[in-house]
């Protein structure tokens, strides 16, 4: 399956929310009957204070209390696999919640037999990444529970221009990747920053070396893990910059070594997951963001709040298995200047591409 084409079958589909209009996929033009609810969520193992997606959701939820007067608790696993979301999962239904997120590549596979067995509850997979949930759709591994919804988020766009404005504010004419390989999501990210550093390449004739992942096949780029601690994560960031590169596109870890270091090297850095200058984590290193790619995943929680809390005050069994892509967006300029004219170059590139009128490589296990 041709990964353009059937995001684009989907796009009839797409949640359009935020976290002042509520609107949801589910249950339209509905505002949910007060009752005894609990929103809970399982984190991955990096915390609500990774300034990224966990914190995010953690937004998510505590917005949620206050527009659907809901509760909220959170667990936070040791790791991100499969059995570790599960066992989470398990402790939050043994709380009494009546709607459990989680977030990431493995969220899905570890709500699944919660799901199954507690058909009286809603379970939410976040973040899973359109390009994971498509090869679930291949491998006929999609869930089938009704109670368990899926939204997956599409990056390829936001990494696409990502990569285009690394490749225009490097002096050196080197930018650096530093992404955990057993994310499938972070691969995917990769991909598309790559691809972005060649439309940029190509439309300006000018070389630019990415260091991590200079050559077209995953296999042979440079992986760190999801756990890596701070100090091998900033030994990393200093090998990077010590190779010439001056902006550094960090993903799936625990992000604020590699700003720290990019800072105090007068480097820059791209953020993942969150707008990073909103961020307090990343105060102090607002001084080399050049962007970052925002996923909406509050906007998500708050939504998908209402849509249980309004299923489980109605009679009956619902089914809430919808499939909803949400875009993910880079920032605008700001403390850190963009060369001239790029803003409208990367508006031109998301036009170009969303049209279908660029040439771009697609993931061959997606093709």
């Amino acid at each position: 399956m041709n990964l353009r084409s059937a995001a684009g079958a989907f796009s009839a589909l797409a949640l359009s929310s935020s976290l002042l209009a509520g609107c949801s996929s589910v249950v339209e033009n509905a505002t949910p009957t007060p009752v005894a609810f609990k929103a809970c969520l399982v984190t991955t193992a990096a915390g609500v204070n990774d300034g990224a997606r966990n914190q995010l959701a953690y937004f998510g939820l505590q917005q949620a209390t206050v527009v659907n007067g809901s509760s909220m608790s959170i667990v936070q696993p040791k790791s991100d696999s499969v059995d570790a979301i599960t066992r989470a999962g398990k402790k939050l239904v043994s709380r009494g919640c009546n709607v459990v997120f989680a977030l990431g590549a493995n969220a899905v596979a570890g709500l699944t037999p919660l799901a199954q067995g507690n058909p009286d509850r809603y379970f939410r997979a976040i973040d899973t990444g359109l390009a994971s949930y498509l090869k679930l759709q291949e491998t006929n591994t999609v869930p089938s529970p009704a109670n368990l919804w899926v939204t997956p988020l599409d990056v390829r766009t936001a990494y696409l221009q990502a990569g285009y404005l690394a490749a225009a504010a490097t002096k050196t004419g080197t930018v650096g990747i530093i992404a955990a390989g057993s994310d499938p999501d972070a691969v995917d990210a990769v991909w598309y920053f790559r691809q972005g550093v060649y439309q940029y390449s190509s439309r300006h004739g000018r070389l630019v070396n990415i260091l991590g992942a200079d050559r077209a096949e995953p296999g042979a780029w440079t992986f760190v893990t999801q756990d890596s601690p701070p100090g091998s994560l900033k030994l990393k960031t200093k090998g990077l910059i010590a190779g010439g590169a001056d902006v550094i596109l960090p993903v799936g870890v625990n992000y604020l070594p590699v700003a720290q270091v990019a800072a105090e090297a007068n480097a820059q850095v791209i953020g993942s997951d969150s707008d990073w200058v909103k961020q307090a984590r990343f105060s102090t290193v607002k001084g080399a963001i050049l962007a970052s790619v925002v996923k909406p995943i509050a906007e998500v929680l708050v939504t998908d709040v209402a849509n249980a809390m309004t299923l489980a005050a109605a009679d009956g069994t619902h089914d809430a298995n919808l499939l909803s892509p949400q875009s993910v967006t880079l920032t605008e300029e700001a403390d850190v200047a963009w060369p001239t004219g790029i803003g409208g170059e990367l508006r031109e590139l998301a036009s170009d591409y969303s049209a279908g009128n660029l040439s771009v490589i697609e993931e061959p296990a997606n093709s």
